[in-house]
């Protein structure tokens, strides 16, 4: 099952400044590997807070929250069957076509492939269903 939810003012605003603070290069790069890698440093770390902080605010029980850069098509994995997927920045399509949108988050029970280039993304993890 995946859900698809308009994002709140708040979270607009939260994912809107860590895509300034990527596209002005404020990020530091961790964790390389053949696919990208996750974004880090002190500026963006303290969004990523926010954004933990605001998700929980919205009801949302967030174990991890991941932001990463990814050059190609990925395997998106959910450990715990609910996961939160957030576009920030580049095109982004699901493997069966529908297209990523800049002002809403994604809900997914199952792993899914997302098909692109140079997509930034930010990967909510949260408690398994118990």
């Amino acid at each position: 099952m995946s859900q698809i939810n308009q994002m709140p003012e708040r979270l607009q605003s939260i994912v809107s400044e860590m895509r300034s603070i990527i596209q002005n290069g404020g990020t530091a790069e961790e964790a390389k590997s053949a696919i990208g890698w996750r974004h880090g440093g002190p500026r963006f770390m303290d969004e990523v807070t926010k954004l933990k902080m605001e998700l929980k605010d919205m009801g949302k029980k967030v174990t991890t929250v991941k932001a990463l850069h990814a050059f190609k098509d990925i395997k998106v994995k959910n450990p715990t069957g609910r996961l939160i997927l957030i576009p920030i920045r580049g095109t982004m399509l699901f493997k069966n076509g529908d297209p990523l949108a800049a002002d809403c988050y994604y809900y997914l029970e199952e792993e899914r492939v997302l098909r692109g280039e140079d997509m930034d993304l930010i990967f909510v993890v949260l408690e398994g269903k118990k």
